[in-house]
């Protein structure tokens, strides 16, 4: 009987946090039949807050076998990586973010695709919910959706918000989320991406969507533009990892010079050719110019910390 944990990490969302349990609470588990499932809340406020919604679960949700655990150590990094500590018995940790909804066949979907593929990493779309104030080039551009054609194997590593990793697999690499991207972010492209390098599979499942809620407060210009200029940073960080610090640092700012330049002059002509107004068109060069300020600044030692909190140094800015 495989033994499969789905793993929400959570900080203070307690209102979303119910909705995921609750879409998980009613998944058509119908084609499988002999799983031993467990949701399992990782909690990352030493409040404890999550809680609440555990309790409320377990009484809304009898037939849902639960878990909530502590991970006090800020930073999701802590928590995922407490996830897959506490999951050490598990053949197969599932994760999901607080913020989403899995549709109905979700982890029935990336079960299959495990099964089709063989692989040690599946990834599943990530399908953006705008809120009402979205401007028009942010939603028509779907800027902030994750989405897939058709399953296939490949070496692009997505994102572990919505995915599926075989422990037998991950056990055999000797990797777990590394702690120094803590504040960063990018964690995932650089374990999947690593495993990969060590001879593991990865997967896209187009079928097993989750539905993401974008806040208000991620629905603009200025922190798109830092959502791009992080990833840079991130892919740098990745391209280059173990390599000698010469050569991380003059391939990184190789690669982020060049999109700066090309960027940086394709977004005017885009921005001048769609009437001096922000278009879809302007953006898609925006973020060839912004991932190339993140390489920039990779190159001296520099990343935005997206993740940072309140008193923490290095808040994204």
């Amino acid at each position: 009987m495989p033994k499969i944990n789905v793993c929400i990490a959570t900080y203070d969302r307690n209102d979303q946090l119910y909705r995921t349990v609750a879409s998980l609470a009613a998944q058509d588990l119908s084609g499988l039949e002999g799983i031993d499932l467990t949701v399992c809340i990782v909690d990352n406020n030493p409040d404890q807050r999550a809680d609440a919604v555990f309790r409320r679960a377990q009484a809304d949700f009898p037939d849902l076998k639960l878990a909530c655990w502590q991970e006090p150590q800020p930073g999701v990094v802590h928590v995922r990586n407490t996830a897959l500590r506490r999951s050490d018995d598990a053949d197969f940790v599932a994760f999901i973010d607080d913020d989403q909804i899995a549709t109905t066949d979700w982890l029935a979907a990336l079960l299959a695709c495990q099964r089709g593929t063989g692989s040690a990493v599946c990834h599943g779309p990530i399908l953006a919910q705008y809120p009402p104030e979205t401007p028009d080039w942010l939603r028509a551009g779907d800027f902030q959706s994750v989405r897939y054609a058709r399953t296939r194997t490949g070496k692009r590593p997505g994102s572990v918000g919505n995915s599926l990793i075989d422990m037998a697999a991950l056990k055999a690499t000797g990797l777990q989320f590394d702690p120094a991207t803590s504040l960063t972010g990018g964690e995932d492209t650089l374990l999947f991406t690593l495993m990969h390098r060590r001879g593991a599979v990865l997967a896209e499942c187009a079928d097993a969507a989750v539905l993401e809620t974008v806040p208000p407060e991620r629905a603009t210009f200025a922190w798109q533009m830092k959502r791009w200029r992080r990833e840079g940073g991130t892919d740098a960080m990745v391209k280059y990892h173990g390599r000698p610090v010469l050569v991380r640092r003059a391939g990184s700012l190789f690669d982020g010079l060049l999109r700066l330049s090309a960027g940086g002059a394709l977004a005017a002509l885009a921005f001048a050719a769609g009437g001096l107004r922000m278009n879809t068109a302007t953006a898609r060069r925006l973020y060839t110019f912004q991932r190339g300020r993140g390489m920039a600044a990779y190159a001296f030692g520099r990343q935005m910390q997206e993740y940072a909190r309140s008193g923490q140094a290095g808040k994204p800015g």
